[in-house]
């Protein structure tokens, strides 16, 4: 509904056609106060050739980007209103470790990739780690807060986006559950933040809220 608060959401990506998959996701209780991403460059220092010529520093690669959630709270005390469903503590972090295919400890085993969306930012990687600080219990010991910090790595996918307009025509795409325009212009683009571009152009006066089974027209830019 308009005004609603939205939440972080970390949701599950099929990899075969880069979609989200609705039945797997993970919503924040509490947003993060701050969020963090990190690029950087590195380089490499070529060895001196026999006939002495002057050494260049020479561009190796661009490091992938990075993206740091420093803390998402986690609460079982009933304090902050959620739905019912959404369980105590345990469940949270056992949700949230599906949700990223957390390996616990087995390198054999490649993390999901996902989608962090929250308002403009739209972040597809993989977890590179997950710690979770337990900060309150019940006399039993039974976790009712935790504080987890996430680190994710984006994903590095070879060829073009799938599904991304190609050509002068534009195509039709139908509003599913958990979309946003930033999220739908990633997809589409690469490039979250051609939202504002595509929603003048569907005449959309508002940029946060779709309708499930609402019609887009995703047209040809750049």
């Amino acid at each position: 509904m308009p005004g609603a608060k939205e939440k972080l959401t970390i949701r599950r990506v099929n990899t075969r056609n880069l979609q989200a998959k609705d039945s797997l996701e993970f919503s924040a209780m509490l947003n993060p106060a701050k969020y963090t991403r990190t690029s950087a460059v590195f380089y490499t220092e070529p060895q001196d050739s026999a006939r002495g010529e002057e050494r260049q520093r020479k561009l190796a690669k661009k490091a992938v980007d990075k993206l740091d959630l420093d803390e998402l709270v986690l609460d079982g005390t009933g304090i902050v209103d959620a739905p019912a469903s959404t369980g105590d503590v345990d469940a949270q972090v056992n949700l949230l470790r599906r949700v990223l295919n957390d390996p616990a400890g087995d390198a054999n085993v490649v993390n999901a990739v996902v989608d962090v969306v929250w308002g403009t930012l739209v972040f597809r990687g993989r977890i590179a780690s997950m710690s979770v600080n337990y900060t309150l219990f019940d006399a039993s010991g039974t976790p009712l807060r935790a504080r987890v910090k996430l680190s994710f790595i984006a994903y590095d996918q070879s060829g073009p986006m799938m599904g991304a307009p190609s050509g002068p025509q534009t195509r039709q795409i139908r509003v599913v559950a958990g979309d946003s325009l930033p999220l739908l212009c990633f997809t589409a683009y690469q490039d979250p933040s051609l939202f504002q571009a595509v929603a003048l152009y569907n005449g959309l006066t508002t940029c946060r809220q779709l309708l499930p089974g609402e019609r887009l027209t995703l047209p040809k830019l750049g």
